[in-house]
């Protein structure tokens, strides 16, 4: 056998695993939850804390939600979360109120700042996530806690956004929608409330 022969051969076996890597599939897209303006509330003073979000274990997983069922869940298998959702809401939602609340300081509770917070905010989704025709819905509970933890306030949060495309995208645009809309109410109990009225200095 001459050595052009061997050399041909070598050719050959390596064809079919470079086929097979060309067409591998790309690796999938990252999103995050972004946060949103909303209008502002400059009377809300004081250090407010936003403590870790709970979600449902549906939800806890790496690939963003896709359009399904009331007896399903779907996913999209080329979109995941840039990192885990329930951390993602929580730092959304810091962003979401500082943005709405500029007079006050709002940070996550167990974060690097580890100052005593004036007012706590307690945030359990119970649901958050398309349906068939991309209509995404947000169902929840909040609690407004303030020192030596005594619950000020709760109350349900509820909405629904139909999102513009029922790709990954337009899933998330809506998400992000709901969430600051969750921001605005809450934002709004702390101004009518005055519960955060800066301590006499």
């Amino acid at each position: 056998m001459t050595g052009s022969t061997l050399g041909r051969r070598s050719v050959m076996a390596l064809l079919p695993a470079a086929a097979l890597a060309a067409c591998a599939a790309p690796p999938p897209l990252e999103y995050r939850i972004a946060p949103l303006s909303g209008a502002s509330s400059p009377g809300v003073r004081g250090r407010i804390a936003v403590r870790g979000i709970a979600i449902p274990d549906d939800l806890d997983r790496d690939y963003v939600a896709a359009p399904s069922g009331p007896y399903q869940f779907n996913r999209f298998a080329d979109a995941v979360w840039a990192e885990p959702l329930a951390q993602m809401l929580r730092d959304a939602m810091v962003e979401d109120l500082a943005r709405r609340l500029p007079a006050a300081t709002v940070f996550s509770s167990g974060g690097a700042i580890g100052a005593p917070a004036d007012m706590t905010i307690e945030i359990n989704v119970l649901s958050f996530d398309p349906d068939l025709t991309g209509q995404v819905t947000l169902r929840g509970q909040v609690a407004i806690r303030g020192g030596e933890n005594q619950v000020y306030a709760t109350r349900d949060i509820a909405g629904s956004v139909a999102a513009g495309t029922n790709d990954a995208g337009g899933i998330v645009m809506a998400m992000s929608q709901l969430w600051a809309k969750a921001a605005d109410a809450i934002a709004a109990q702390l101004s009518e409330s005055g519960l955060t009225a800066a301590p006499p200095s």
